[in-house]
């Protein structure tokens, strides 16, 4: 019975966290709307963040192997 508890559990979490309905709320403790509002909006930041520099890191990637290109051109006699 223990197990099967702990199974619906994990479950009901991973639903919730599928369906973006994060935990607001345990036994004293709860968050307010306009904090979990700001954790979203860093959350999208942060993620934009991340896609500019991978965008900026294949940018780099390209040039440095067209820098290499160069290179080995000037090496041929």
């Amino acid at each position: 019975m223990l197990a099967f508890g702990g199974v619906f559990v994990v479950a009901s979490i991973g639903m919730r966290m599928k369906n973006e309905e994060w935990l607001r709320r345990a036994g004293p403790f709860e968050i307010s709307e306009g904090t979990l509002g700001q954790a979203k909006g860093e959350t999208a930041f942060w993620r934009q963040a991340a896609h500019s520099s991978e965008a900026e890191t294949d940018r780099l990637q390209d040039r440095l192997r067209q820098t290499e290109e160069l290179i080995g051109n000037l090496k041929r006699p």
